[in-house]
């Protein structure tokens, strides 16, 4: 079970190099940092809904799990912007 966990750490890190990288490649064609963070929430707003439909709506955490999932969130969207911003300036 624990080489399945290596398996989805190595996905991972392959799904965010290739965030950056079509990332940056929408930046060098004039897409605003606002912009591509926009649209690179809409695709995971998709995804999201996508597995959570297939998992046939598992029951909700408690109160504190989701107001940890909510900041986590948050502090997701504010890193995307600012990462947006970063590789629109190099």
């Amino acid at each position: 079970m624990q080489q399945l966990g290596v398996i989805f750490a190595l996905l991972c890190a392959v799904a965010w190099a290739f965030w950056g990288v079509f990332g940056k490649l929408s930046t060098n064609h004039g897409v605003p940092p606002t912009t591509l963070a926009f649209l690179s929430s809409c695709a995971s707003f998709v995804v999201i809904v996508g597995t959570y439909a297939w998992q046939r709506f598992p029951t909700a955490p408690t109160a504190a799990g989701m107001s940890y999932a909510l900041m986590s969130g948050v502090c997701g969207a504010v890193g995307m912007l600012f990462f947006s911003m970063a590789i629109k300036r190099g």
